[in-house]
C-alpha cells in the first residue's frame, strides 16, 4: 500500500467524493488513476463504505488510510467498543492498563 500517494489531497478528495458510489460500477469506469494506485483507491472507497456501518467516527476524517476492506469488515463497531469500555471501567489510563492482544484495527482502543 502506497500511503504517501493515498495521503495526497487530490487522491483523498477523489476517495471522499466517491464514497457513496457503487464500487462495482466505479471499478468499470475509467479513473484518473492507473495501476496499483487505482486498485488501492478502489479498496479505500470499499473500506470506507464498510466502515460507514460500524465505524462512523472514522469515516468523517479525511486523513485515515484504511486497511484491506476485509479487515474493516472484521473490526469491532463503535457500539461494541463503547460496550467494552463499560465492562472494564476500573482500567483507566494512565494508572491501570488493559491490553487487547487481538486488537485488529484498534477500533476498541
Amino acid at each position: 500500500m502506497d500511503i504517501e500517494k493515498l495521503s495526497q489531497d487530490t487522491v483523498q478528495d477523489f476517495i471522499l467524493g466517491n464514497k457513496s458510489v457503487d464500487i462495482k460500477k466505479l471499478s468499470l469506469r475509467k479513473l484518473p488513476y492507473d495501476g496499483d494506485l487505482r486498485t488501492q483507491i478502489l479498496q479505500q472507497i470499499q473500506a470506507r463504505q464498510k466502515a460507514e456501518k460500524k465505524l462512523l467516527k472514522w469515516t468523517t476524517r479525511k486523513e485515515i488510510i484504511f486497511p484491506n476492506p476485509d479487515l474493516v469488515e472484521q473490526a469491532s463497531s463503535d457500539l461494541t467498543a463503547d460496550y467494552k469500555a463499560t465492562i472494564y471501567p476500573h482500567f483507566n489510563y494512565p494508572h491501570n492498563c488493559f491490553i487487547d492482544l487481538c486488537a485488529g484495527m484498534g477500533s476498541d482502543a
